[in-house]
């Protein structure tokens, strides 16, 4: 029995030393971590979160092409995100939701009506306050071109009559830019300097001086607060929850460096949380 297995010894060490042949089409099975059903559903959560409709059945079956490369890869949700964000729908709804926070769905008319209206009495003041108005009619047109990026809409948005007016008096200006945009309320003393230097008087805000309104928003538009806010917005929209400090830190401080919204959204909306694994 011993001298038998001596004798074949050598050649099933020779066996075990040949490469084994790779079968044909037997290769490793694709993750089934996401399946059809999760890929479906976050198609069109992705659609009604950033064009606020659904797809229609040439849509849906492109974006599941995208997904199916590789099984839904962080790769393919961004390629699937930046097609999407091309869709000449995205700015419109892009605006048209910070329009609703800000300006209570302003239309059109009713700014031009209003630049009408301004223009029957011309003077410095009045001449301001028109040059305000058709910057933000000018938004949609800035925002598609990419001249403007989603921070000067924003300050669009709070830089005119129609802002002023549903916001009336400066602690209430003040007040209602922290909560729009900082989804918070601002501190006495931050209430304090900004009413300050909106009405004129030299004050700090962030760390900067300023003594005027434009320096007031200048000053705001800037602030880490701000970017931090802008992220802050975007977890509550999207994830239903606020982003954890070290999520607050970098997404702030990465939007702050880029101004690219775009970007912000996409990391977001490509998480594994928001698809669902």
């Amino acid at each position: 029995m011993i001298k038998n297995i001596v004798k074949i010894l050598p050649f099933l060490l020779l066996l075990g030393c040949k490469k084994i042949e790779e079968v044909p089409g037997n290769s490793a099975p694709v993750d089934p971590t996401v399946s059809n059903t999760l890929k479906e559903n976050y198609v069109n959560k992705i659609y009604i979160s950033v064009l606020e409709r659904k797809p229609d059945s040439l849509e849906f079956r492109k974006a599941i092409q995208l997904l199916n490369q590789h099984n839904a890869s962080a790769a393919d949700r961004k390629q699937f995100l930046d097609s999407l964000f091309k869709d000449q729908g995205y700015n419109k709804v892009t605006y048209q939701i910070v329009k609703n926070n800000l300006l209570n769905n302003l239309d059109t008319a009713s700014i031009t009506k209003q630049i009408n209206t301004f223009k029957t009495q011309l003077n410095p003041s009045n001449q301001l306050q028109i040059d305000r108005l058709l910057a933000l009619q000018q938004v949609p047109a800035d925002l598609s071109s990419g001249v403007i990026t989603m921070t000067e809409v924003c300050k669009r948005c709070v830089n005119n009559y129609f802002y002023d007016q549903i916001n009336m008096g400066t602690n209430n200006f003040a007040t209602s830019i922290f909560q729009n945009l900082l989804l918070r309320f601002p501190s006495s003393s931050e209430l304090s300097n900004a009413s300050n230097m909106i009405n004129g008087s030299y004050a700090l805000l962030f760390f900067q001086w300023g003594e005027s309104k434009d320096d007031f928003l200048n000053i705001f538009f800037s602030s880490t607060d701000y970017f931090e806010g802008q992220v802050t917005d975007l977890y509550i929209r999207y994830l239903y929850r606020k982003p954890n400090s070290e999520e607050m830190a970098s997404l702030g401080a990465a939007y702050k460096s880029n101004l690219d919204y775009m970007a912000l959204q996409k990391t977001i909306l490509s998480s594994n949380e928001y698809l669902g694994i």
